[in-house]
C-alpha cells in the first residue's frame, strides 16, 4: 500500500516536472551551428529562429551572427540551457508513461495553489537578509550560512533543484522573522519556509521558539505543509537523512494537494 502510494506520487511530480520542462524548453530558441562563406573563407556562424517581437503577430525569423561576435553569445547560452534541458527531458523516470499521459497532466498547469501566500510572484519578492559580518562562515551558493547544519539543508535543497533564498524577510503576523529558507518547487508551483531551530537544549531559546511556532500556527501557517520546523539539540543529534526525509515529505503532502485538487 505504502509502495504504491509513493509510486503515484512519484509519477504525479514527475508528470509536473515535464510540464514545467517542456514549457521552458519552448521558450528557448533552437540554435545550431554552423558555417557560411567570408570572402572564400568558411567562417563559424550560429543560427537560431527568434519571435518577431516588432510586429507583434508571432512569426519567426532567422537571425545568423559570426560565432565570435558580442551578438553571439545569448545564443550560445540558450544552446546550453536548451541542450540542459533536453538532457534532463531525457533523463527523467517513467518518461513512457508520462508521454502518453501528457495531455492530462499538461491541464494541471492551471491549477492555482491552494494558498496564494505562496505563489511563486510573492517568492521572487522575498528579500534576502545580507549580514555584512557573519559570527560563523560556511560558504556555499554564493550564500553564507551560519552554521554547518544549515549548509547541509542548503547542499540538499540544490541536489533536488529546488530555488531557496536564505534568511528571507518575511512578516508573520505582526512579527517580521528572518526565515531560514523560502524553498520553491517548480513541480508543485508553490513555495514552504524552513525554519532551522539549533539550540533546542537551552531554556531560553527554546521558548523563544516554541512563541514564534505558536505565531505561524495562528496566523494559519500548516506545519509540514507551508513551513517546516528542523530541531537540532546542539549535542551532535543532527541527523541529515531525517531533516530531508521531512523536505521531501513537505513537498509530497503539497503534490498530494494538488492531485486531490486536480480531481475536483
Amino acid at each position: 500500500m505504502i509502495a504504491a502510494e509513493l509510486y503515484k506520487m512519484s509519477l504525479f511530480l514527475r508528470g509536473r516536472r515535464l510540464v514545467f520542462l517542456k514549457d521552458r524548453l519552448k521558450s528557448i530558441p533552437y540554435v545550431s551551428i554552423g558555417k557560411r562563406g567570408k570572402n572564400g573563407i568558411p567562417v563559424s556562424v550560429i543560427r537560431a529562429y527568434l519571435p518577431d517581437d516588432a510586429s507583434g503577430s508571432g512569426e519567426m525569423h532567422r537571425v545568423q551572427y559570426d560565432l565570435t561576435s558580442r551578438r553571439a553569445h545569448p545564443l550560445l547560452v540558450a544552446k546550453e540551457e536548451r541542450e540542459e534541458l533536453e538532457r534532463k527531458l531525457n533523463s527523467l523516470r517513467f518518461r513512457s508513461i508520462l508521454d502518453g499521459a501528457y495531455p492530462r497532466i499538461t491541464s494541471l498547469r492551471n491549477i492555482n495553489p491552494i494558498d496564494k501566500r505562496f505563489s511563486k510572484e510573492v517568492f521572487d519578492q522575498l528579500e534576502e537578509l545580507k549580514e555584512d559580518n557573519p559570527v560563523k562562515k560556511h560558504y556555499f551558493d554564493g550564500h553564507i550560512f551560519r552554521s554547518k547544519s544549515e549548509l547541509i539543508v542548503a547542499q540538499f535543497l540544490k541536489s533536488l533543484g529546488l530555488e531557496y533564498k536564505y534568511e528571507a524577510i518575511v512578516k508573520v503576523g505582526e512579527q517580521v522573522y528572518y526565515v531560514d529558507f523560502a524553498v520553491y518547487c517548480p513541480e508543485t508551483g508553490r513555495f514552504f519556509f524552513i525554519e532551522h531551530l539549533g539550540m533546542m537544549s537551552k531554556d531560553s531559546y527554546r521558548m523563544k521558539n516554541f512563541a514564534k511556532i505558536t505565531n505561524y500556527i495562528l496566523n494559519g501557517y500548516i506545519e509540514g505543509l507551508d513551513v517546516l520546523f528542523i530541531f537540532e539539540h546542539g549535542d551532535d543529534r543532527f541527523s541529515a537523512d531525517a531533516i530531508c526525509g521531512k523536505i521531501l515529505g513537505v513537498i509530497a503532502a503539497q503534490a498530494r494537494q494538488l492531485s486531490e485538487a486536480s480531481i475536483l
